[in-house]
């Protein structure tokens, strides 16, 4: 039995197990299968069969990974106009590779990030953008009743949150410094907690405005969407990579994508209008929008000074993210 390596994560894999995965659905035959692009943890295949292209996600980081992105994928499929990868195919057994996997359809057009390295005139890039926070919108009509950030493989929901909202965003950011502070003591300074502190706490009130949960996808960015040109604008075709989503502050989806557009001000801008005109932020959101990326970005930086090394530790972390804090704060005035 000929093996390939695609990925490590994923090792060596023989066309008859791909086989085996597809006939477990029932999608034909194998024609071929590559390595997807990007990805921090190379769990995705691309594969191709005498029905159609697909995606091959395996080797879940924990045993509810697949079942946790499917409860999603379901829900937005079913209760709003955002492409998603459907019917979302989980196999739990490792009978077949070792690891469990789920079976998807690829999502057409190009991913974001490819088209946005390739160099957009400003208009374009405005109009993606406004593209990108309609969707982004258009996915918060999943709403639930209560706060729930984790999946409980044995009830097959979203378990309740027992903490309050401000106390899980505080939770969060705490854990990222206690990260980078020990990785990296240089960089996470005296100074940068207490920064932290101070900021975290000017916004409390502003957090603790009620609201409705919804739908939260954590890691929407320019990898993880597809686009194809429509006219003047652009049209969303695929989101996907559902592993951090939950029912959160609708708001906490906006950072991520946001991050990598404060360097043209106009562009930025257009994601936040086109996002708040479709869902109007309640009282505060200038409070809170530089928090929400703060903690998006601490993920960041504690993962970049302890499992990587991204960061030159002579940079610390106020001075790698107070620009974006503040621009984040003129953002959400202007929204």
């Amino acid at each position: 039995m000929e093996t390939q390596s695609y990925t490590q994560r994923l090792g060596s894999i023989a066309p008859e197990q791909l086989q085996a995965a597809l006939d477990r659905f029932d999608l034909g035959t194998l024609l071929e299968a590559e390595a997807a692009p990007g990805g921090l943890f190379g769990q995705n295949l691309f594969v191709t069969s005498s029905t159609g292209a697909y995606v091959l996600r395996g080797c879940g980081h924990y045993p509810s990974q697949f079942p946790h992105e499917q409860f999603f994928a379901r829900l937005l499929h079913e209760q709003t106009t955002v492409p998603v990868p459907w019917p979302y195919l989980v196999e739990q057994s490792p009978e077949i590779f070792g690891w469990d996997y789920a079976l998807m359809p690829r999502m057409p057009g190009r991913r974001v990030c490819d088209v946005e390295g390739e160099g957009l005139e400003l208009p374009a890039h405005v109009a993606l953008a406004r593209a990108l926070g309609a969707t982004l919108a258009e996915s918060q009509r999943v709403t639930w009743p209560v706060l729930a950030s984790e999946y409980d493989l044995a009830t097959q929901t979203m378990r309740p949150q027992t903490m309050t909202h401000f106390a899980r965003i505080a939770d969060k950011i705490a854990d990222s410094l206690a990260t980078a502070r020990k990785d990296c003591p240089e960089s996470t300074t005296d100074d940068d907690m207490a920064w932290v502190a101070a900021l975290l706490e000017n916004a409390r009130e502003a957090f603790e405005l009620p609201f409705t949960p919804c739908f939260v996808h954590h890691d929407l960015n320019g990898g993880n969407i597809t686009v194809e040109a429509d006219g003047a604008g652009w049209r969303v075709l695929g989101v996907f990579d559902l592993s951090e989503t939950y029912f959160g502050d609708g708001e906490e989806g906006l950072p991520r994508y946001l991050c990598g557009l404060l360097d043209t001000p106009e562009v930025a801008q257009a994601f936040v209008r086109s996002y708040t005109e479709r869902r109007p932020p309640r009282a505060g959101f200038a409070a809170r929008l530089p928090i929400y990326y703060l903690a998006d970005r601490l993920v960041i930086w504690a993962y970049g000074h302890s499992l990587a090394r991204w960061f030159d530790p002579a940079l610390t972390l106020r001075a790698c993210w107070e620009e974006g804090v503040g621009l984040c704060a003129g953002l959400g005035a202007s929204g």
